[in-house]
């Protein structure tokens, strides 16, 4: 068997984003030294957070010159608020540090330096079970007063960039991405985050919900009780259908782990993860074309994944046997 190399903490199920702040944090209030084995950025921290033993926090105008591009990442990490909430966000969906900064008005090497330290997901991008469990703990949103940032960074992982774009920027009135009914789009997605929510944390939906889902999903027709069976895949693939072009299909299509998400949650007939990780992946993985999306939408109530699977794989519809 391979010795583990570098940190052996990297390996560890449990570890949060921001473990190597976390770690460097411990060696200043312990007064610990770095052993060889800790990761290199542990010790770019050790070093910013030196100064504060002496002069107290923030970061003194030595330190900031020093180490310009940690000493604006910790400003961003330690301000909180909508720019924290997108720069995470964008890390989730897999957008580049360079396309970050330009689009949140941010510099590149401020943008790497909060992943490296304060936010280091991009290694981890295909670990599903660890993002939902560790990063977006999604079951702790209060659907009825929503947190924008969990949202944001829920959809990244479950839909990928051009969602984070449509939601982000309809929130913070930016004038892109030009979308016809984008306000509407944007809260269908607010809309499938909290029902994700409520999914995994088992609370019940209140009536005024799904009163929601009829006017966002349906233009207010209240569906009939033959259409509740596959409510959660139906509403999912709409919401992609409506905002996913083909060139945004395959742009937010990244290598995923087979098999089936965590099962954190269960609604009363599919968990929103499993959509998400399993039938939705499939959905991007061979769309060529928006109506190949639509085309594989679910038409009833889906029997077992291995006659979704073989229908998908086919190209064909979803109907009921």
């Amino acid at each position: 068997m391979r010795p583990m190399q570098g940190d052996p903490r990297v390996y560890d199920p449990y570890l949060t984003p921001d473990w190597r702040w976390s770690a460097a944090c411990e060696h200043i209030a312990k007064g610990t030294a770095l052993r060889r084995w800790e990761d290199p950025a542990i010790a770019e921290a050790v070093r910013f957070l030196r100064p504060w033993v002496k002069h107290g926090p923030p970061p003194d105008d030595h330190t900031r010159s020093r180490m310009p591009a940690l000493a604006a990442a910790h400003d961003l990490f330690d301000a909180g608020g909508p720019l924290r909430d997108e720069v995470e966000a964008r890390l989730l969906a897999g957008e580049s540090p360079e396309t970050i900064a330009t689009k949140a008005g941010l510099e590149a090497t401020t943008v790497d330096a909060f992943e490296r330290v304060f936010f280091n997901v991009a290694d981890r991008l295909d670990a599903h079970d660890w993002l939902v469990t560790n990063v977006v703990q999604i079951w702790k949103l209060d659907p009825d007063n929503p947190d924008e940032g969990r949202m944001w960074k829920w959809l990244a992982v479950a839909f990928g960039p051009h969602a984070v774009d449509i939601m982000i920027d309809d929130r913070l009135g930016r004038p892109e991405p030009i979308l016809a009914d984008r306000p509407l789009v944007a809260a269908q997605g607010r809309w499938i985050a909290r029902e994700a929510a409520y999914s995994t944390s088992g609370r019940p939906r209140p009536r005024k919900f799904f009163d929601e889902e009829w006017r966002l999903f349906r233009g207010g027709r209240r569906p009939k009780a033959s259409d509740l069976a596959g409510r959660v895949e139906y509403l999912w693939h709409q919401f992609e259908k409506r905002f996913c072009s083909a060139e945004a299909v395959r742009a937010a299509a990244r290598p995923r782990r087979a098999g089936r998400g965590p099962r954190v949650g269960r609604s009363d007939n599919v968990t929103v993860e499993e959509a998400s990780f399993s039938k939705v992946d499939a959905v991007r993985a061979r769309a060529d074309s928006v109506e190949t999306a639509a085309a594989v939408a679910p038409e009833a109530p889906i029997r077992s994944d291995a006659e979704v699977d073989a229908k998908v794989g086919a190209g064909g519809s979803r109907k009921a046997a």
